[in-house]
């Protein structure tokens, strides 16, 4: 297994994972949640001015074992 740093622009981690998608799945189970948006969410996020973003708009980079 490889040791990688996993940034959030505040802070960096070091995770022992063997790839670069666990290191990163690894930190996002402990600092991120995801829910399904509920009418309300909706209402208040779009009034906010959040954008919705399309997951598959952007090209993702492969996250194999190589990196």
């Amino acid at each position: 297994m490889r040791i990688y740093v996993v940034s959030s622009g505040l802070e960096s981690r070091l995770v022992r994972a063997p790839n670069r998608a666990r290191a990163l799945g690894h930190v996002a189970k402990a600092t991120l949640t995801v829910e399904l948006a509920d009418q309300e969410a909706l209402i208040h996020l779009i009034g906010e001015g959040v954008p919705v973003e399309d997951a598959g708009a952007e090209p993702v980079e492969p996250m194999g074992d190589d990196e």
